[in-house]
């Protein structure tokens, strides 16, 4: 099973370009940008970034897959500190919820 999982893995990525994350990051900016759940310059810069992962699999372009590698890290770290943004605002919801229900 492993052996199969590896070769699409494989074909995806590394020579042929990066075509799974390119096209993950470009799905996820584009649906979050409508709607409107996540910062707008995050999701422009997934959108580019998604985009320059996609477009590495033309032969003379393949200098893009470092470029991406690249953005792709500094998408998904601002892409964390806004879940735990949104995940701390919960919390404190919740705790004032239950600070209300006691008085």
């Amino acid at each position: 099973m492993w052996q199969g999982i590896e070769s699409v893995a494989s074909g995806l990525s590394f020579g042929n370009g990066e075509i799974l994350g390119g096209l993950l990051t470009l799905l996820v900016s584009l649906a979050a940008l409508r709607a409107g759940g996540l910062p707008k310059g995050l999701n422009i810069l997934g959108l580019l970034i998604g985009a320059g992962g996609i477009l590495s699999i033309i032969p003379r372009l393949t200098s893009l897959i470092g470029v991406f590698g690249a953005g792709q890290i500094i998408w998904f770290v601002w892409l964390g500190l806004c879940c735990c943004a949104v995940i701390r605002v919960i919390q404190w919801n919740n705790r004032a919820s239950l600070r209300h229900r006691i008085n």
